[in-house]
């Protein structure tokens, strides 16, 4: 997003129906305990959150970390 410098991100399936959108968020933006977790598990490290919503309208966090992706609950619980 050129407005926001934020990351975008949209998956189709082969008739074009949307499967998820994904969108990078500000920190005011995500529940207070993805920011808590990595206070607690990674202290010194810089990290971004997502948030994905797939076609049913469920949401859920995640964050890259390396190679791995560390995935959070629609209230931002650890899973």
């Amino acid at each position: 997003d050129k407005e926001t410098n934020l990351g975008r991100r949209v998956v189709y399936d082969t008739q074009g129906n949307i499967i998820s959108t994904d969108y990078e968020i500000d920190t005011k933006f995500y529940p207070a305990s993805i920011g808590e977790y990595y206070t607690k598990n990674y202290p010194k490290e810089e990290y971004s959150v997502w948030t994905s919503k797939d076609a049913q309208g469920n949401r859920s966090y995640y964050s890259k970390r390396g190679s791995n992706v560390i995935r959070f609950d629609k209230n931002g619980k650890y899973v």
